[in-house]
């Protein structure tokens, strides 16, 4: 713009020169004056508005680098934003299922505690049942216990009866014999009340021996066991009344003594018939035994 004004101007005195007379020229000079005053204002406002322009571009440049800038910055938040709802609803389904989880495992919890209350009471209803029966077999039998033919235990949640041979048997013998029927008799009466349970009849021997004499019927002090604890089982059954479906009979010869056999009184002990009244489930793997 600047450039255009110089070359007009000049042109304007070239032609005034070309055209007037000196005294004219001088006076169209003087008019000139003003406006060569005026150009150079021009010439300087052209050059503030240019400087202007530059700075006004620089701005804009520097704007518009900011304004890319914060574009960029605004889709990376903007992405970071939708990852964080994506972590967020991951954490919240988690903790949903979290949450089930432990609303069932309270539910495990409740009904183990339920559970364990129910089987405490059967247990503790159990023990005094047996603890009843216990004290009804010591009121029963009560001679027998005391001259030590008898013993009543308990342990385990098994009460178990225990008679030496000779009050139910006579010597190298299997049947019972009248003495013997009369405590069975007071066994089975008992027996008859007891409930949830099953009566494991076992008959063990000492190591002596079986006799010449008794070789025949009894090959082995086994055979006598056995042969004794199904004819206890049998009486109990028969004259006792008591469900078959409860009994059974073992017998463990002299392989399970509770005394030592090299004294008569050790032996003795050993020679024995135990009624056992134990859990209906429960079994005894491995035992040689033979049931009714």
């Amino acid at each position: 713009m600047r450039t255009t004004l110089s070359v007009l101007f000049a042109l304007m005195i070239i032609i005034l020169s070309s055209c007037v007379s000196s005294t004219e020229h001088e006076a169209r000079l003087h008019d000139i004056s003003p406006l060569e005053s005026t150009l150079k204002e021009e010439e300087e406002r052209a050059k503030n508005i240019e400087n202007s322009l530059a700075l006004l571009q620089n701005e804009h440049n520097k704007l518009s680098d900011d304004l890319q800038a914060l574009k960029k910055q605004r889709s990376e938040l903007e992405d970071l934003i939708s990852e964080k709802d994506v972590r967020i609803r991951r954490l919240d389904e988690e903790l949903n299922l979290r949450d089930l989880r432990i609303t069932g495992l309270n539910e495990e919890v409740d009904r183990l505690y339920k559970e364990k209350e129910i089987a405490i009471k059967e247990k503790n209803d159990e023990i005094a049942g047996l603890k009843q029966t216990h004290d009804e077999f010591v009121g029963q039998l009560h001679d027998e216990i005391v001259r030590g033919e008898i013993q009543i235990t308990q342990l385990k949640g098994n009460l178990t009866v225990q008679m030496v041979d000779k009050i139910l048997f006579d010597s190298g013998r299997a049947v019972v014999k009248k003495d013997g029927e009369s405590v069975l008799d007071s066994v089975a009466e008992i027996l008859k009340k007891v409930t949830g349970k099953q009566f494991r009849v076992e008959g063990h021997t000492d190591n002596v021996p079986i006799s010449a004499r008794l070789a025949e019927r009894f090959p082995s002090n086994w055979e006598l066991s056995v042969a004794r604890a199904i004819n206890v089982v049998r009486y109990l059954q028969e004259a006792g009344g008591i469900d078959p479906s409860v009994l059974s009979a073992a017998g463990y010869g002299e392989h399970r003594p509770i005394a030592s056999n090299d004294t008569e009184e050790g032996r003795s002990k050993n020679r024995r018939i135990e009624i056992v009244l134990a859990p209906l489930d429960d079994t005894e793997d491995n035992d040689p035994s033979v049931s009714e």
